[in-house]
């Protein structure tokens, strides 16, 4: 089986989607719900309407497929990410009509690479107390400074014990998450290390 598109991503759209396009999945929402998921762009058509120009987009993920429109100003704002076989994270109004037809109006697109940078809230280190002996804390810094980026960046220093200290670094730390970052990381410290991002409140 070949490997899909989102296949890479699917651990963050997990933390940031509530939906899959599956059938069983949009039906839990109703109407005039907001809904979040990560799609690849399928078809793209583009038509004038009396309300203005509109965009169609086909739209699918592992789970099944739907239709998104994207219309008015947000044209231009997404027109990077109107093309087949873009990936997209999707922020949309769900409307269902009185004999469940399914709509979905675009509020918000990213691509799917941006998501942990403009829906995180911080990004989140753990370590042991051993670990940062011998110089590593300054390499660790000088790993962050190679990906800055809008998240704040907090440090949790175990002991060895049930005690935690947070150590919440200056902004100059700021780092824009990858998967780059988080090898780098593991290189430093291996397995022990662990990272995650904290999803800001939606």
């Amino acid at each position: 089986m070949s490997a899909h598109p989102l296949d890479p991503y699917q651990t963050v759209v997990k933390q940031f989607a509530n939906t899959t396009l599956a059938d069983e999945d949009l039906a839990r929402f109703s109407d005039r719900s907001e809904i979040r998921f990560a799609a690849v762009v399928t078809d793209v058509t583009l038509k004038n309407s009396p309300k203005g120009r509109r965009a169609f987009l086909q739209v699918e993920d592992k789970d099944g497929s739907a239709d998104v429109n994207v219309f008015g100003e947000k044209l231009n704002d997404f027109r990077d990410m109107l093309e087949p076989g873009t990936t997209v994270f999707f922020e949309c109004d769900l409307m269902v009509d009185a004999e469940g037809m399914r709509r979905m109006f675009v509020k918000t697109m990213l691509p799917v690479r941006q998501i942990e940078s403009n829906l995180g809230a911080a990004f989140h280190i753990a370590l042991g107390l051993d670990q940062l002996e011998g110089g590593a804390s300054e390499r660790l810094s000088t790993v962050m400074r190679r990906f800055p980026g809008p998240l704040p960046v907090t440090i949790h220093v175990k002991d060895g014990t049930d005690r935690e200290a947070l150590v919440r670094l200056p902004k100059i730390f700021s780092v824009a998450p990858d998967d780059r970052l988080r090898h780098e990381i593991a290189q430093l410290f291996g397995n022990r290390a662990v990272t995650y991002v904290e999803a800001a409140a939606h």
